[in-house]
C-alpha cells in the first residue's frame, strides 16, 4: 500500500495473502553440551582470567604509581637505601601481590569444584594453575610499564578492565575461536590469553603424553614471553623518566 498508493484495497490483500503464503523452513539441531568435570574447570580456568587480569593490573599499578609520587621519591632518595634496592623491593611487593590475587582466584575454582578436581586429577590440575600463573606475569607487567607512562588510578581501571575483556574474548573464552573469522583468529595468536587457554584445554583434557607435555611448555613460555616484552617497555619508560 505505502509503494502502491493507486492500488484498490482488493489489489493490497492480494498482496498481502500471498506474502502471509509464504513459509521459512526451520530446523531444530540438538547440540551436545560438554559437562564434565574437564570442561568445567576449563570454563573456570578460562574465565578466571578476566578477574586475574583486571585486579593485577589496577592493584600493582597502584603500587608503583603510589611509590613514583615525586615527594615521596625525594624521601626515599634521602634514606640510605639505594634506587636499585628501593626498585626491587617495590617490585617484589607487587610480585606477592600478583601471587595472592592468583591464589585467590584459583582456589576459588579448586574449592567450589572440588568434586572435579578430583575427577580429573591433581596433577592435571597443577597444570592448569601453573598455566594461570604463568599468565598472571603479564598484567603484572602491563601494570609496571603504566606506571612508567605516570598512570592513576581512573586509567588503570579502564585499561584493567577493557583489557582484560578483551584479552578474554580474543582468548576464546567468550565463545569458541572456531566461530570467528580468520582474523579474529590471527589476532588472538598475539595475546597471551590464546596460549594460555590452549594450556589449560591441553592440561585438562589430553594424555599427558611427552607431545602434549611439550606444546604444555611452549604454550607457558610464549606466555612469559609476553610478560617479558611488556616488562622490558616498562623498564624503558621508567629508566627515561629517571633521567629526564
Amino acid at each position: 500500500a505505502a509503494l502502491e498508493p493507486t492500488a484498490s484495497n482488493g489489489d493490497v490483500a492480494k498482496a498481502a495473502e500471498h506474502a502471509a503464503a509464504k513459509r521459512a523452513e526451520v530446523e531444530i539441531e540438538q547440540v551436545k553440551v560438554d559437562s564434565t568435570a574437564a570442561a568445567t574447570l576449563e570454563s573456570y580456568f578460562n574465565f578466571g582470567a578476566y578477574a586475574i587480569i583486571s585486579s593485577v593490573i589496577v592493584s600493582v599499578g597502584l603500587v608503583f604509581s603510589g611509590m613514583n609520587e615525586p615527594e615521596r621519591v625525594r624521601r626515599m632518595d634521602a634514606g640510605p637505601i639505594s634506587e636499585r634496592q628501593r626498585s626491587l623491593a617495590v617490585f617484589a611487593a607487587a610480585a606477592v601481590l600478583t601471587v595472592c590475587i592468583w591464589f585467590v582466584s584459583s582456589m576459588m575454582g579448586v574449592v567450589g569444584f572440588a568434586g572435579a578436581v578430583a575427577e580429573v586429577g591433581v596433577g592435571r590440575v597443577c597444570l592448569a594453575l601453573a598455566a594461570t600463573f604463568a599468565l598472571a606475569c603479564t598484567p603484572l607487567a602491563v601494570g609496571f610499564a603504566l606506571s612508567g607512562l605516570g598512570a592513576r588510578e581512573e586509567l588503570l581501571n579502564g585499561v584493567g578492565n577493557l583489557l582484560g575483556m578483551l584479552m578474554t574474548f580474543l582468548g576464546g573464552a567468550w565463545m569458541p575461536l572456531s566461530l570467528m573469522g580468520p582474523a579474529v583468529q590471527t589476532v588472538a595468536h598475539f595475546v597471551p590469553t590464546y596460549w594460555v587457554n590452549d594450556a589449560i584445554g591441553k592440561a585438562l583434557a589430553a594424555d599427558l603424553t611427552s607431545t602434549v607435555l611439550g606444546d604444555i611448555a611452549c604454550d607457558l613460555g610464549v606466555t612469559v614471553l609476553f610478560a617479558a616484552a611488556i616488562a622490558a617497555v616498562g623498564l624503558a619508560l621508567a629508566h627515561n623518566k629517571s633521567h629526564a
